[in-house]
């Protein structure tokens, strides 16, 4: 997300590859909303964390 000169708040989507899926126990058939799984993906570790925070709320 970044502001342009004319104050208004520009937002660009992130695009990443999802390079693996673990489920938090047991085994992966599918994912509902909700469901504890891991999600690795080829982006920064730090943007993730922080991405996360976000969109929990």
């Amino acid at each position: 997300m970044t502001i342009d000169t004319q104050g208004h708040n520009r937002c660009k989507p992130i695009i990443l590859h999802i390079v693996s899926l673990f489920p938090g126990d047991g085994h992966l058939h599918f994912v509902v909303p909700s469901d504890a799984i891991d999600l690795g993906t080829s982006i920064y570790p730090t943007f993730c964390r922080t991405w996360a925070r976000w969109a929990s709320c």
